[in-house]
């Protein structure tokens, strides 16, 4: 299961729980490749950088948390 704990922005709230709802569905392989890009194409706005830089952070912070899990599980040494 994933989940996230914290406290922000709204758009910050909702990126998160869109990320932890793609990882359900996803694999791994597929969870480090997701971009900013994706994430602002499937919200259907264009934002600047400010907003973008907060979808970049959960991004990166759901890339560290699949980087995390691979290395505790031991079955894969890299993901990227």
């Amino acid at each position: 299961a994933i989940r996230y704990e914290g406290e922000g922005s709204v758009l910050g709230m909702i990126v998160a729980s869109l990320l932890c709802e793609w990882a359900t569905h996803a694999l791994v392989k597929d969870l480090v490749q997701i971009t900013v890009e994706q994430v602002e194409a499937f919200m259907g706005v264009e934002l600047g950088p400010t907003r973008k830089r907060t979808i970049s952070f959960m991004v990166e912070t759901l890339h560290k948390g699949v980087q995390d899990y691979v290395a505790s599980r031991g079955t894969i040494t890299t993901v990227a």
